[in-house]
This record gives C-alpha cells, structure tokens and sequence, in this order.
C-alpha cells in the first residue's frame, strides 16, 4: 500500500502514473483550441486519451474527464472500472523490483521536482490539511481557459528556489523530507521503472537484491 491518504484520491494523474507502470507511454498533443490531451498509448492494448493533469480546464467536468479516462484503461486493462481505480490507488506509487532508497536526494535534484508543475488535486488537499506553507510556495498561472500550479518559488522574489526548499542534508550526507507525509504526487511515484530513476540519477537500483523490493509506503527511508 502507497502512504495514505493520497494527495487528492483517484486522479488522472493517479491513473496516469499507473499506466506508465503498466507498460503505458504517455505523450502530449496540443490542440488548435488550446487544450493540452495526454496520451498514454501500449503497443499491444491501446490508447486512452484525457487532459493533461497538470492543466486545470475551467469550462471541463474534471471529475467527468477522470471517469472517462478510468473507464477507457479498465477496457484496456480487462478490468472493472472499480477493480482499476483501486488497483490504481495502492499500486502508483510502488516501489519497482530491485530498488531501495538510499536517501540520496538525486531524485530530489531534478528539474521537475525543483520547479515543476503541481495537480489541482494536490492544490486542494495541501489547502484542506491547512498545509499553508507548502501553499506559499506554490504560484497559480492564471490564462483565459486553465490554471497551471508551478513549484517552487520564494513568495518574497517571486523566482525559483535553486534546489528543493523542503530537502534536508545530514552531516552524513543523508537526505530527509521536511514535507515528506504531505510531499506531491511526483516525489510519492519516483521512480516508475529502472530507466526512469536512472535518468533522474538515482542509486537505488545498484547492487540491491530483487527480494528488497517492497512497496514504498513500507520503506521508511523512502
């Protein structure tokens, strides 16, 4: 089981991450209205098709979009859209065979963790656990049809923190999480695979047994 609750519950980016565990490869494609639709396509099942979960459309049902989108997988998958969306919630955020935090913090260096764009979900539910100085780091982007949620940026200049404000180095050089119940969805789900945690410089996968894998809400070094 993944570190409860989940920020938000069952979100397209909750199903999106899922997907990509699944063997799922997620592209972008931009409409001439603007809309940004994510694409999570497998060679061998097929396609689903939804807005990109960063980009919160005013004028979309956002719940009737996640619906769809569950519904659309479940078929793929040969799963109940019940079945998926729990499947969805305990697994997304598992940890891959033969990894194993080593409290490294290179996941925490990377681009998309320093400055990268939040859900709507996760908006939501750091305002309802009254996480109010997560908040203040986080700056809406306000366009005609959608909001986009940027991190991390100092309120007082307005620009990007250099590295992680919530990262955390001993005198060992271990890391540790100042947010880490409350941290996004992006830093619960790292890595999705091997490839993936390599490319974030991660080295969690050197050397460690397969039998060490275990989800990552049982690590806590995670």
């Amino acid at each position: 089981m993944t570190n409860a609750p989940v920020p938000g519950g069952f979100s397209l980016s909750v199903l999106e991450k899922y997907l990509l565990r699944r063997g799922f490869a997620v592209r972008d494609r931009c409409l001439r209205d603007g809309t940004v639709l994510s694409i999570a396509a497998h060679s061998f099942l097929g396609e689903v098709v939804y807005p990109n979960p960063f980009y919160h459309y005013l004028e979309r049902d956002r719940a009737e979009d996640t619906r769809r989108a569950a519904e659309e997988a479940a078929v793929l998958l040969d799963m109940e859209a019940g079945e998926l969306r729990g499947a969805a919630l305990a697994g997304y955020a598992r940890t891959p065979a033969g990894f194993a935090c080593r409290r490294c913090g290179g996941c925490c260096s990377m681009a998309d963790a320093v400055h990268g764009r939040l859900t709507l979900e996760e908006v939501e539910y750091w305002r309802e656990a009254g996480q109010e100085r997560i908040l203040r780091l986080v700056v809406p982007e306000r366009r005609a049809s959608y909001v986009l949620y940027t991190a991390w940026r100092n309120p007082r200049t307005g620009k990007h923190f250099a590295g992680c404000p919530w990262l955390h180095r001993g005198n060992g050089g271990e890391t540790t999480c100042s947010i880490h119940a409350h941290r996004p969805l992006k830093c619960r789900s790292f890595p999705i695979n091997r490839e993936h945690g390599e490319r974030g410089r991660c080295a969690g996968f050197h050397t460690v047994p397969e039998s060490l894998s275990r989800p990552r809400g049982h690590d806590p070094a995670a």
